[in-house]
């Protein structure tokens, strides 16, 4: 009978980002506030965190949309660190990718005023012609 060889934990996964980015390095996210730091990453975030090229380009796309944002980062670096949360964020974060590689000219989370009276912030918009979008509506995962 084979040993269950045990799936590499959250915070390794944190520490494999860390590596890869100065921009999420220099943010120094503390392990407290990473609510599921010591739980086994699901096999979703484990094929991600095994392959060089799916976290090159994960680290990418962060630091393309959030470049000035630091406060942003903390927020997707969290949430990406969650088996709760990761899988919808990580097809989010490729689509934008994928947008981006098809020289899509897009504007990521514009604020804009709808039916609503507020302001709402909205996936992102086309730049020509002006098209709001809802990033789910890709369907890309």
């Amino acid at each position: 009978m084979s040993k269950r060889v045990a799936c590499p934990n959250i915070s390794e996964f944190k520490n494999k980002l860390e590596t890869g980015s100065k921009l999420i390095r220099d943010l120094s996210i503390s392990n407290k506030i990473i609510k599921d730091y010591n739980v086994e990453m699901l096999p979703s975030m484990y094929n991600v965190f095994c392959s060089k090229e799916k976290m090159d380009e994960l680290v990418d796309i962060i630091e393309y949309l959030y470049i000035e944002k630091e406060a942003a980062v903390t927020k997707i670096v969290k949430e990406l660190l969650s088996n709760k949360t990761f899988d919808g964020l990580y097809f989010e974060l490729r689509t934008y990718e994928w947008l981006r590689d098809c020289n899509a000219e897009f504007i990521y989370q514009p604020e804009e005023k709808t039916l609503s009276i507020s302001k709402v912030k909205l996936d992102g918009a086309f730049i020509t012609p002006q098209i709001y979008f809802d990033i789910k509506t890709f369907e890309l995962g």
